[in-house]
């Protein structure tokens, strides 16, 4: 089955957080959900919202274009 961009999504802000060792619960927070809804889309369970997107990239300091367009050598963390 390929990867849908929901799951490229949420497999790039698994990875965001890993190499930043950021609690999620602080990324949590910076989205306005709570743990359990944020640990439910980075499971891939709930789709990220476009907003939500752009908040993770505020949030990270990253274009938005990073959780959305594959990039080369960037290190993929299943979920």
């Amino acid at each position: 089955m390929s990867e849908t961009l929901n799951d490229f999504v949420a497999a790039e802000v698994r990875a965001e957080i890993a190499r930043r060792c950021t609690p999620r619960d602080e990324l949590a927070k910076a989205l306005d959900v709570s743990p359990a809804t944020l640990g439910r889309r980075l499971a891939g369970d709930l789709p990220f919202t476009v907003n939500e997107v752009e908040l993770v990239a505020r949030f990270f300091d990253l274009p938005v274009s990073t959780f959305l367009i594959r990039q080369p050598g960037r290190e993929r963390i299943p979920a």
